[in-house]
């Protein structure tokens, strides 16, 4: 470093604001006087700081400046040193900057005036980004690693940075011709190497840059990774690109980025694309493992048909009791040849949230199927199918995902045998079914969930719970129940810190049908990944302890069908051998205690048959004290909570008195005698005169 503006700090300093303090004299007579008091000032503040720096810096090189030491660090960054605040402040030495503050606020720079701040900061702040190494594109790996003399490739930082250190990659794009490791070819690999829960080891962008390793010049005839980490623990990988990891060998695929055998990592804000394979795999025994604001886009093993390029994969696990737990949040996978999410013998915990899949199975950027690929948004399996290994504990938990135009299905179970929890998800246009069950018939819980526009209808089993939720089969939902469909918006650049965009697609219209008609079971009343904002408040997600799925109340009901039966619901399926005795259950009507007669479970439901009807306007409190005995449990063995004057809904139509309606008026018509038509008939008539009867007929005429 050349600080060749450290003369003018010797020569070249105005002291207007002390001066300034001083030119309320105003008499004549005194100017000789006080420009020389002037001079004698700047005389002593000069020669302060030269000996405060001299005896307060220490350091491994030093410039020699007008008879004076100046310290600085190897790393060719100037050190800042805090002195009693009688003096002053602090002294910083930061790119060709020496500053310093003092109790009434002026600050000191190399080739400034002297000027007065208003505030004494605890400290002046430093405007390069600091870590222990850094790459850049014009570096070399015979340079010691500094800002000033970086190396040269990824491959120098991943071999030499130990835990607790932190590497920054320079913006720009770097061509590794490939690095041999386990019969294969990497752009970075580490092997063995790891950091600690306190101490990670940090490699990732330099703040504001974009470095891009593009593998093109890979050209082996085998597998090929661009980063390849192997039983390594406690990485942090963040902000980077990896693309063009491509096929050159039929047996050879090609990765992204490959954790296998590893922990308790963390891949956030990194994007792959373009590879002959996989865009992010977590293999094999690695558990813990965080992959946050990820992309993984346009893969596609052209040589293979299309089969193995998913946009991601966490599998190959083999069973442990303990169960293996690993997240996504965040993530997107397009336009991958094979799957978005492929999770084949993942024997452990998978967490999704806020995930997004979409026209995955196609050839990348066209409307042409992928010969081989599978073309699900999200594969949940396969699974042990081993009966001694099928559990009650929700192994994959989805929630606030979407799935979205994918060539075949949605959400797919594909053969994984064990429970499954999906919740506010959106499975729409997928040209097979939106959720997809077809081998197994698991105690799956499926609540808030859209299927919509779907080419099949959703494939689902009887002992899955499914609540609110809008399925294929029931076509209720239009276009004018969201704010768009545009896919395009699905892509869009993610905000400045890597979370996901902001959008309008698929997002709830005003009108849309999916408002409100949910449940609340952490993520809002709507249907689908978006709350809409109009009727909702902000939600925030529980979190999910990865031990295992807690047992949740999520409401209770008196049905006007059912006036005497509080139904009790919980989000996980109970267990209905044992449970607890109706005296642990408490329902208020109006303040007074109605007295259960008898209680049953079934499935994630518990019923209190109660003394007396419930009526129109009754208000129902609801409490459960949990029992030292008989809890009532999930057939998970997860406990249900204890409840205190929950507000029990009352679904109790009013009795509304149909009015009495008088009958309308009869009118009687008048009685109008018949009419007789004029005619002619006979009489007989006989006479007895005499002793003698006499017979004769007249002929009348009537006119």
């Amino acid at each position: 470093m050349v600080l060749a503006s450290l003369p003018d700090l010797v020569t070249g300093i105005e002291l207007s604001c002390l001066g300034n303090q001083l030119n309320d004299k105003k008499d004549n007579k005194n100017d000789m006087s006080e420009t020389n008091l002037k001079n004698n000032i700047m005389r002593t503040l000069l020669l302060f700081f030269t000996l405060l720096i001299t005896f307060s810096i220490q350091a491994q090189t030093a410039l020699t400046i007008e008879g004076q030491t100046y310290s600085y660090s190897s790393a060719d960054s100037w050190l800042g040193y805090n002195v009693a605040r009688s003096t002053v402040r602090a002294f910083t030495f930061r790119n060709n900057n020496i500053s310093s503050v003092n109790r009434t606020g002026y600050v000191l720079q190399v080739g400034a005036k002297i000027y007065g701040t208003g505030v004494v900061p605890d400290s002046i702040p430093d405007p390069t980004p600091l870590a222990d190494y850094y790459v850049a594109t014009g570096g070399s790996d015979s340079n010691p690693g500094t800002l000033a003399q970086p190396w040269a490739t990824w491959q120098k930082a991943f071999s030499t940075v130990t835990a607790g250190k932190k590497v920054y990659i320079r913006g720009g794009t770097y061509f590794p011709t490939g690095t041999s490791y386990s019969s294969s070819y990497s752009g970075a690999y580490a092997s063995g190497k790891s950091g600690t829960s306190t101490n990670r080891i940090i490699i990732q962008n330099y703040p504001g840059e974009v470095p891009v390793m593009d593998c093109s010049k890979m050209t082996q005839a085998s597998s090929h990774f661009g980063i390849r980490l192997s039983s390594c623990n406690y990485w942090t990988l963040k902000g980077l690109k990896v693309k063009n990891a491509t096929q050159h060998a039929i047996s050879g695929g090609a990765t992204g980025i490959d954790l296998r055998n590893s922990n308790n990592n963390i891949i956030e804000n990194c994007e792959v694309s373009y590879c002959g394979g996989p865009g992010i795999t977590v293999l094999y025994e690695s558990e813990n493992n965080l992959l946050k604001n990820c992309d993984s886009h346009h893969n596609y093993d052209q040589r293979t048909g299309g089969e193995n390029a998913d946009g991601y994969i966490i599998g190959e696990q083999s069973y442990r009791a303990t169960h293996r737990v690993n997240t996504m949040t965040g993530c997107r996978a397009w336009d991958n040849s094979d799957d978005g999410y492929d999770h084949y013998r993942a024997n452990g915990i998978l967490i999704f949230d806020s995930c997004w899949a979409w026209r995955n199975g196609y050839q990348p950027g066209t409307e042409l199927k992928a010969v081989a690929g599978d073309g699900n948004g999200f594969k949940l399996g396969i699974a042990n199918t081993d009966p001694v290994y099928v559990i009650d504990r929700s192994m994959r938990r989805l929630t606030n995902c979407l799935s979205v135009n994918n060539y075949t299905r949605g959400f797919s179970s594909e053969d994984c045998n064990y429970n499954m929890r999906i919740f506010n998800c959106l499975a729409y246009g997928n040209k097979q079914p939106g959720f997809n069950y077809v081998t197994y018939d698991r105690q799956d819980t499926l609540i808030n969930n859209i299927s919509d526009a779907n080419s099949q209808d959703d494939r689902l089993k009887p002992k899955q719970y499914t609540s609110h939720n809008y399925f294929n089969s029931n076509p209720i939902m239009t276009s004018a129940d969201y704010g768009s469909l545009d896919i395009g918006q699905l892509g869009n650049a993610r905000k400045t810190n890597g979370s996901l965009p902001d959008i309008v697609s698929f997002h709830l219209s005003k009108v849309s049908k999916a408002i409100d008609a949910g449940i609340n079971v952490g993520y809002g009343n709507d249907l689908g990944p978006f709350q809409y904002t109009g009727s909702a408040p902000p939600v925030v997600p529980p979190v999910v302890p990865p031990a295992g799925d807690p047992v949740l109340y999520l409401y209770s009901v008196v049905e006007d069908s059912t006036p005497s039966l509080v139904t009790i619901y919980y989000n996980q399926i109970l267990d209905s051998i044992k449970y607890p005795t109706k005296d642990r259950f408490n329902v208020k009507i109006n303040g007074v205690s109605s007295v259960a007669s008898s209680i049953t479970v079934s499935r994630n439901t518990v019923n209190l048959a109660i003394s007396r009807d419930v009526k129109f306007n009754d208000v129902l409190l609801l409490s459960y004290v949990k029992p030292s005995t008989n809890l009532l449990v999930s057939i998970g063995g997860m406990q249900a909570p204890t409840l205190s004057s929950r507000t029990v809904n009352n679904n109790i139509k009013e009795f509304v008195v149909p009015p009495i309606t008088p009958p309308d008026t009869i009118i009687v018509p008048p009685v109008v005698p018949p009419v007789i038509e004029p005619k002619d008939f006979w009489v007989k008539i006989s006479v007895q005169m005499l002793g003698k009867t006499y017979k004769d007929s007249i002929k009348i005429e009537i006119k």
